[in-house]
């Protein structure tokens, strides 16, 4: 009888951890949504990839034959 009141308790447990897990999961990704400041600096992580690209190539190349 211990046993099955024992474990009883540990999934009761359990399921209330993964229940938590899942609500400050959604907690932050509402905040990632919301907070102006993290898309400011996503959206210039954004443009300095583009940045990093201009500038790679040559203006002109010219290709001779011989």
């Amino acid at each position: 009888m211990k046993k099955i009141i024992i474990a009883l308790i540990s999934l009761t447990a359990f399921q209330i951890n993964l229940s938590a897990q899942s609500n400050i999961d959604s907690v932050l990704a509402q905040i990632e949504r919301n907070n102006t400041t993290l898309a400011a600096l996503q959206k210039r992580a954004d443009a300095d990839k583009i940045g990093n690209k201009t500038g790679n190539y040559l203006q002109n190349p010219e290709i001779e034959f011989n």
